[in-house]
């Protein structure tokens, strides 16, 4: 069941016994009165998959002790540890705590924790930046794009839903992380839509998440269940043209390119300079300095066309 006491459908368990010498090929699983899901007994073990609403029953287990694990989490949920159980000569039914010490139960509860995964905007000192638009899409393990609702996603403080349903969940980043809830196992994609002024746009994260839980990804900076995405500071620059005095000059029509590592032509945008829109920033000095801004890494040219 969940953690708040709701019974789940989806979960995969299975009964074996630890006593050594126990033959299960008797028990039977049923569940309001009919053969429970996904029932299989062999002479080691009993599985049966949960259903919503109805709880499992299971007879015929001889005396001894077992040990009932979840082999796969309903979507959304971890797997709950393994709870080992025993049954006694008269039949009662006991669990092993915390202590390790045996309580008599009627019922065996197993708990599933939702999955949460945490979404962290920072810059390289580990501070919250705050203004970012990311986006989150994701497949499923048949390539299907995975639906969204805003129950998948918990605002960290100060962040803001842009776009809470379908394929694609979009927000702002705050000043605290934000929380992703239940999400199916699947490939997901965390992307940066902008970047607040002065940072630079991240480069994508791919993650994958089984049963509940990031397995892996392609980012350095990623720590079990919370993702970080780290935008590095932008660099920003001061031109001005003046004469051989220093005095600003009026009138001159001045161009700046520049190319990657990878010697391609840098795209600029509004977010550089005020109306830039391609792979070249132009202007006509008015006797005072220009700022170009949030410039990523790469080799510019600033040249003097008239």
């Amino acid at each position: 069941e969940a953690a708040g006491g709701t019974e789940l459908a989806g979960a995969t368990l299975i009964i074996e016994a630890v006593t050594d010498g126990l033959v299960l090929s008797g028990a039977t699983a049923t569940q309001n009165g009919e053969t429970a899901k996904g029932f299989a007994v062999t002479d080691n073990a009993v599985t049966f998959e949960s259903v919503e609403n109805y709880k499992t029953i299971i007879k015929g287990l001889p005396i001894g002790e077992y040990t009932l694990t979840e082999k796969t989490a309903p979507e959304g949920y971890l797997v709950a540890e393994s709870i080992k159980f025993r049954i006694a000569d008269d039949g009662t039914v006991s669990v092993k705590n915390e202590d390790g010490e045996y309580e008599e139960t009627t019922t065996i509860v197993m708990k599933d924790e939702m999955s949460e995964i945490t979404v962290s905007k920072q810059d390289v000192l580990g501070e919250e930046v705050d203004g970012a638009v990311l986006s989150l899409s994701g497949v499923d393990e048949n390539n299907a794009a995975i639906n969204f609702t805003t129950e998948n996603i918990t605002l960290g403080e100060g962040a803001e839903i842009r776009i809470g349903k379908g394929t694609s969940l979009i927000w702002a980043s705050g000043t605290g992380a934000t929380t992703l809830n239940m999400l199916p196992d699947g490939t997901y994609t965390l992307h940066e839509e902008s970047a607040p002024d002065g940072y630079l746009v991240a480069t994508d994260i791919i993650f994958v998440i089984d049963n509940g839980e990031v397995v892996s990804d392609n980012s350095d900076e990623t720590a079990d269940d919370e993702i970080i995405m780290v935008d590095k500071t932008a660099a920003s620059v001061s031109i001005s043209k003046v004469d051989v005095a220093g005095d600003e000059l009026v009138g001159a029509l001045m161009q700046l390119t520049g190319v990657d590592a990878a010697d391609n032509a840098i795209a600029f945008a509004a977010r550089n300079y005020a109306g830039a829109d391609g792979t070249i920033i132009e202007w006509t000095s008015t006797g005072t300095a220009v700022a170009i801004k949030n410039l990523p890494d790469g080799t510019y040219t600033l040249h003097e066309e008239a």
